[in-house]
């Protein structure tokens, strides 16, 4: 019986090693980003409307769910999906910006 082909090698180890420490680097980057984001949200956005009373707060409600969909795709050893979930506020605060620009040019 052959007990080193059910063994992990090195190399998913390592890759699994890293995936860890960039999840928790971008984790604590977003728990100290958190209280910043909604004061930044509020310095973007003076002009309060009724359609940006919701829509201003999707960049900081996006920050905890990036977080728990990077952590379950760990867990569930869903790594191609880990770097896009990391991301995720970044992008809805740039289509936040976008939009907001978007609809004062018109």
């Amino acid at each position: 019986m052959n007990l080193t082909t059910n063994a992990p090698n090195q190399q998913t180890l390592t890759k699994k090693s890293n995936i860890k420490k960039w999840i928790f680097s971008i984790t604590i980057f977003y728990i100290i980003f958190l209280p910043f984001s909604f004061y930044l949200i509020d310095l973007c956005f003076l002009r309060i409307d009724s359609i940006f009373i919701l829509i201003r707060q999707l960049p900081t409600i996006s920050i905890p769910v990036a977080l728990s969909l990077m952590w379950a795709s760990y867990y569930y050893k869903d790594y191609k999906k880990i770097k896009f979930y990391c991301f995720v506020p970044f992008f809805v605060f740039l289509i936040l910006i976008l939009l907001h620009y978007l609809i004062s040019f018109f």
